[in-house]
């Protein structure tokens, strides 16, 4: 009687085993056709990054890890922006598959700059302000990018310079305009990032795009626009009036070969 029980339960378990095998067979092919042939715009953030897991660890069952992720970052775009010291602190993330998901980041970003590229018209704030969130990244150090414009307002390239400490940058006059310059354009907008602040200027940032604008004039090129830009928000000194106005009025300063600190650091 009792190996009479002990076979049934054994024979129930093989069953329960196969039962549960059968449910996902065919989950990863279902989960692909449905990513590639659907609005991913409304698929649940889990089930788009277990898609892109799949192409790296093809032979294994990515659907918890990809659960682990979201909730340990919160979004796609947190885990894919993730440090790789974070993304190695999960379970299930090994070196290789961390430097997958920095190359899926930066990927974006260059994708997304040569589908603009020569192709797309920068004439408004708002417009200025979504082509920089598709293009840059906000990472956890205050980077600094310019966007060359032709004639027509038409982007000829969008560059990151500088890259500074969470609340500090510097950036060289000099350097900034040789470099511009070698795109011949004929009017430039910058943008700062602030991934632990407010997108608001302080007094250095103020001064610094004073500054910048008086010399590019000089050399008969327009500064469009300084954006502040923050995972939150962003600020525009063009939209705020605080171009122009203020040039007309003052004498440039501090301006020579010296290092400039740009300060950005947002302080209450």
């Amino acid at each position: 009687m009792l190996k009479y029980k002990l076979s049934y339960s054994v024979t129930n378990e093989g069953k329960m085993e196969s039962k549960d095998k059968n449910l996902h067979k065919g989950h990863r092919q279902r989960l692909r056709k449905e990513f590639f042939d659907s609005d991913i715009t409304n698929m649940p953030e889990h089930k788009i990054l277990e898609v892109m897991l799949s192409f790296v660890q093809p032979q294994k069952d990515v659907n918890p890890l990809a659960h682990s992720l979201i909730e340990e970052f919160g979004s796609i775009a947190n885990v894919v922006d993730a440090p790789l010291s974070s993304l190695v602190k999960v379970k299930g993330v090994g070196e290789v598959l961390a430097q997958y998901l920095k190359f899926c980041s930066k990927f974006s970003t260059i994708y997304n700059m040569s589908k603009n590229k020569n192709n797309l018209k920068l004439t408004t704030t708002n417009e200025i302000v979504n082509y920089l969130k598709n293009t840059i990244l906000i990472g956890n150090s205050e980077d600094f990018y310019y966007i060359c414009l032709d004639a027509k307002s038409k982007v000829i390239c969008c560059k990151k310079m500088g890259v500074g400490s969470n609340f500090q940058l510097q950036l060289n006059y000099r350097n900034l305009l040789k470099e511009i310059l070698n795109f011949e354009p004929s009017s430039l907008v910058i943008c700062h990032t602030h991934p632990h602040g407010k997108a608001y200027p302080s007094q250095a940032d103020k001064e610094f795009t004073f500054n910048l604008e008086k010399l590019m004039n000089s050399i008969h090129l327009r500064l469009c626009d300084h954006i502040i830009l923050s995972h939150e928000d962003y600020f525009s000194f063009f939209h705020n009036k605080l171009l122009d106005n203020r040039l007309a009025k003052n004498q440039l300063k501090h301006l020579n070969d010296d290092l400039f600190t740009f300060d950005i650091g947002f302080k209450d």
